[in-house]
């Protein structure tokens, strides 16, 4: 396990022990990285892909489940989740039909670098594929309709703090 500045690290194909809720006599917690624009710049800080962070890192995205939350970790490093990483759809959306039948998840939590929606007026930090967007959105409003679950997206790149709704989905 990796530890950097009080948080250990998790790699891709590792799960955090059972007792691992932050405590904070421990001195760490764990830490799962979800990669950004930057970790996609290669040398001289030219945009390229995730080869670098996968060589380091491993899979950018993947799911696990922590106490009856069920945990969906994407990449949108290129600005779009499928220009990213094509597979991590069909794997969101397997994990959301799962989470569907599964009674010890009571929620999804879905993490992104780029939010769904940027609050700001200019709007450029959000997905900048608006059907890709509206299809997560999508998504997780049927997920929540249909089960009664609890469903939310957290988003960075804006870095704005902001919370809204879509069909009562934050």
């Amino acid at each position: 396990m990796l530890t950097d500045a009080g948080c250990d690290l998790i790699p891709v194909g590792q799960e955090p022990a059972a007792d691992s809720t932050p405590d904070p006599a421990a001195g760490s917690v764990p830490c799962y990285y979800v990669p950004g624009n930057h970790e996609s710049y290669g040398l001289n800080n030219v945009r390229s892909d995730l080869t670098d962070f996968t060589g380091e890192f491993g899979q950018p995205y993947r799911t696990f489940d922590h106490k009856g939350t069920r945990f969906i970790l994407l990449a949108s490093s290129l600005g779009s989740l499928r220009g990213t990483a094509w597979d991590q759809l069909p794997m969101m959306q397997q994990a959301l039909a799962d989470a569907r039948k599964d009674p010890s998840v009571h929620n999804v939590l879905v993490f992104a670098h780029h939010p769904v929606d940027d609050p700001a007026e200019t709007r450029s930090s959000q997905l900048g594929d608006r059907d890709e967007a509206a299809l997560v959105e999508k998504m997780l409003t049927d997920f929540r309709n249909g089960t009664g679950k609890g469903a939310a997206t957290v988003g960075s790149h804006a870095q704005i703090a902001d919370v809204h709704r879509v069909e009562g989905v934050p």
